[in-house]
């Protein structure tokens, strides 16, 4: 039924039929065969996880015909929320003005997968254009030798697609930091004016310390532990051998492979990536989807790290003067210096305290306080042009 609806068709349904609609869609996509979805129970009853989650939330988005963040269905959480959220997400498709919002673009942390950021993109959607930046994966970062300045490269054509002209509006979150930050000063070099840069718990430098012989010793002696566990676990699962209790609690495959992932980070190498290429190929349909998922993540996070860590080791000191705007860092509560070290790259650094964690920071319970002081925070001249 639903295939032949376009978003405008959608969009001309009041809530009840929504709400109808999208019981009948979640049903279908979340396999309840002769059972109905209760307006206000949480999805976790009937099963969903969060890898259904995001699968769900790729089905969902492609029958309603938009674009839903991955953790659309973990955001929310009932059908009755779902509702809302869609019917928000209908009325902005809808929005004659779209294009002439003030653009910003969004660089996720965790390697460009995070999709944190994009709670905040709906929580202030109706007054910015909010676009993320696709920094690539690392499958392909193995594929085409990409270092830092080709992913600068990538997220700079986007960029002057989508705006040719006028100011640039950039918002970054952990790792997506590095990547909006050398993004600005190539697009200054291009003679485009960057209006201003949020940094979401950003550090000025690369995530991990540097790199020596005792950390990759110890690299070592962690992945053989790891291995040595999940042969054990194995073992147990497979011929019944005893085993401590706190061993089999947790996954220790999806353990060992986290751990080999950072092999990425520490050992340079076409020779490295491509082994772990094939160590995540010869693992699906294996491994679970979580556990897969979490082991490409890990993978994608300590390549760009790397690619990093040789940008900033590289060149002149790096800084970035914003003439007409300002660098404004939001900075949780978690341990570390003020400024996160930016104040050497960020003359007139501006730093807005913010409730929670680095994790924590984005959650639920914070996001809408997160996003007001995001919007009475950014420079006048894109409040002005939001209004």
């Amino acid at each position: 039924m639903t295939d032949s609806l376009a978003v405008s068709d959608f969009g001309r349904m009041s809530r009840a039929q929504l709400g109808a609609l999208l019981a009948d869609l979640l049903t279908e996509v979340f396999a309840l065969e002769g059972r109905t979805i209760d307006p206000a129970t949480p999805f976790d009853a009937y099963g969903l996880d969060s890898i259904d989650a995001v699968l769900a939330t790729d089905a969902l988005g492609a029958r309603l015909g938009i674009e839903l963040s991955p953790e659309f269905l973990m955001q929310h959480r009932t059908l009755d929320e779902v509702t809302d959220a869609v019917a928000r997400l209908l009325t902005d498709h809808r929005m004659p003005d779209a294009a002439a919002r003030p653009a910003v673009f969004l660089f996720a942390g965790g390697g460009g997968r995070d999709s944190r950021l994009q709670r905040l993109a709906d929580r202030c959607g109706e007054g910015f254009a909010f676009e993320q930046v696709a920094f690539g994966d690392w499958q392909e970062w193995i594929d085409e030798g990409v270092d830092a300045e080709a992913i600068v490269e990538r997220c700079c054509r986007q960029i002057e697609a989508r705006c040719p002209d006028g100011p640039v509006r950039l918002a970054a979150y952990s790792q997506g930091g590095y990547v909006a930050f050398a993004t600005a000063l190539a697009l200054k070099q291009r003679g485009r004016r960057i209006g201003w840069m949020v940094l979401f718990d950003s550090a000025a430098s690369p995530l991990y310390p540097q790199i020596h012989f005792v950390r990759r010793m110890r690299w070592i002696a962690r992945g053989l532990t790891r291995a040595g566990f999940a042969a054990l676990q194995n073992a147990h699962r497979r011929i019944g051998l005893p085993v401590p209790g706190w061993l089999d609690r947790i996954d220790q495959s999806s353990r060992f492979f986290r751990v080999m992932a950072e092999g990425v980070q520490l050992f340079d190498g076409a020779s490295v990536q491509r082994l772990a290429r094939r160590l995540v190929n010869s693992r699906r349909g294996v491994l679970g989807e979580r556990a897969l998922l979490a082991f490409e993540s890990a993978l994608q996070i300590h390549m760009l790290d790397r690619l990093w860590r040789r940008w900033f080791g590289t060149g002149p000191a790096r800084a970035i003067d914003i003439d007409d705007g300002e660098v404004l860092l939001f900075r949780s509560q978690r341990p570390g210096s003020a400024d996160l070290g930016w104040s050497a790259h960020c003359p007139g650094l501006r730093i807005v305290p913010v409730d929670g964690d680095h994790l924590t920071m984005f959650d639920p319970a914070r996001i809408g306080a997160l996003a007001e002081r995001f919007t009475a925070s950014v420079p006048e001249e894109a409040v002005k042009l939001a209004a």
